[in-house]
């Protein structure tokens, strides 16, 4: 499964359109970097949620993927991880567009580290 590469820099949050296939999986490395664009972040003790939501509506959540279930701290001190959408996680949604959230969750450093649309597309 290709890897669609998504470097970001740590504030503020970076905004990136993503995109996939109705019936495939789909996997996103992030690779977050300090404000120099440069110098990688250590992620190696982060949590994480990637969440895609109804366009303008975040109560209404179709994908929540978490570090171990669905986000995979890849290398840590090179501030990578991978984000595996799998193609059952759409099989109910409907070809539109969403959008997604990506957070750092630990307790007391909370923040976005990117968000934008994501959209399904068909085949």
């Amino acid at each position: 499964m290709p890897l669609d590469p998504i470097t970001l820099v740590t504030v503020p949050a970076f905004t990136k359109n993503l995109s996939q296939y109705i019936d495939t999986d789909k996997s996103f490395r992030v690779t977050v970097r300090n404000l120099d664009g440069v110098t990688p972040t250590n992620i190696a003790s982060w949590t994480a949620t990637f969440t895609v939501h109804a366009y303008g509506d975040p109560n209404v959540v179709y994908i929540t993927k978490t570090v171990g279930s669905g986000i995979t701290i890849s290398n840590g001190p090179a501030g990578e991880m991978t984000i595996v959408v799998d193609d059952d996680d759409v099989d109910d949604m409907p070809l539109s567009g969403y959008e997604y959230r990506l957070e750092r969750t630990n307790a007391g450093s909370e923040f976005v580290i990117g968000r934008g649309m994501y959209t399904l597309l068909s085949r």
